[in-house]
């Protein structure tokens, strides 16, 4: 082997050692950024629990599937607590519709968003099921699924939508929406944000949605009728 053909060999061994050391401390980097991120929560774990390698393997699967956790703290924290079993299983979703009506008023045309939202409250043997409508699908899914959660009702009562940014991923037959919401409660000024994946934009929105009851009941230590959800 010439001198020339061995330093190249030297070269390659040490660009590919480059790669894997470079690779290992992304991933070591990634470790510490989620531990940072659980700590400012105010999720206290040691660096070497398994529960952050655990939340580490889910962010990156979900990230892969079109998820954005950046500006996305409610869900984030729900996605931690629910990996480590701090997270009851408030109600179930049985299904969910949204119609547009188009109204003619004094000649002008107003098009208004109808939907409807079946809840199983955990612990009650029949659905809730509630309508409403709303200046567009995201309103109206907020409005229909916050106008009756039964027991848990007087945890939303100052619950309202403020804003929400839609984004479509990929378009085509293999479509992937992201849909990030804002919310507050009027009462405490509090604000919070969630995130919501999928190929349809109402499936997205309604995601984000449910995520941002689900935070509120958890922030305000709401009473579960069934175990936690491991």
């Amino acid at each position: 082997m010439t001198a020339d053909k061995r330093a190249a060999g030297a070269i390659d061994e040490l660009q590919m050692w480059g790669r894997r050391a470079a690779a290992k401390l992304s991933r070591h980097r990634k470790r510490l950024d989620i531990h940072s991120e659980l700590e400012r929560l105010d999720i206290s774990l040691a660096k070497d629990d398994p529960h952050v390698a655990r939340i580490l393997h889910e962010v990156k699967a979900r990230e892969a599937r079109g998820y954005a956790y950046e500006g996305a703290d409610a869900s984030f924290e729900l996605l931690a607590r629910r990996l480590m079993g701090q997270v009851p299983q408030y109600f179930s979703i049985d299904g969910y519709d949204v119609v547009d009506k188009c109204h003619t008023v004094h000649g002008r045309s107003t098009t208004v968003s109808e939907a409807s939202v079946r809840v199983l409250v955990n612990g009650d043997s029949e659905s809730l099921w509630s309508v409403a409508e709303g200046g567009g699908p995201v309103n109206a899914l907020d409005q229909a699924l916050r106008k009756d959660l039964g027991r848990y009702q007087p945890h939303i009562k100052d619950f309202e939508l403020v804003d929400y940014k839609v984004r479509l991923l990929t378009g085509g037959r293999e479509a992937v929406t992201r849909v990030h919401i804002e919310s507050r409660d009027r009462a405490t000024g509090e604000h919070w944000y969630t995130v919501g994946v999928a190929p349809n934009i109402v499936d997205a929105c309604f995601e984000a949605l449910v995520d941002a009851v689900n935070f509120k009941l958890v922030k305000n230590n709401a009473d579960a009728a069934q175990a936690l959800a491991s």
